[in-house]
């Protein structure tokens, strides 16, 4: 792609897209930060669905 013309910032970022690499304000994120971040995503929102169903089901037994 460098023989075709392709500027070298894109072809940094293709690189760093496929390799699943994330940069937050211009710093690489660590894995355990990126684990870190989807089981707290996973914990809020599953203590969201399990308020939503105790208070549906709440509401139901009246």
């Amino acid at each position: 792609m460098e023989a075709l013309g392709w500027p070298s910032e894109v072809l940094s970022d293709i690189r760093n897209s496929v390799d699943a690499n994330v940069y937050f304000f211009g710093h690489s994120v660590s894995v355990g930060a990126m684990y870190a971040v989807l089981l707290g995503s996973v914990a809020v929102l599953l203590g969201v669905y399990i308020l939503l169903h105790f208070f549906r089901e709440r509401k139901k037994a009246r």
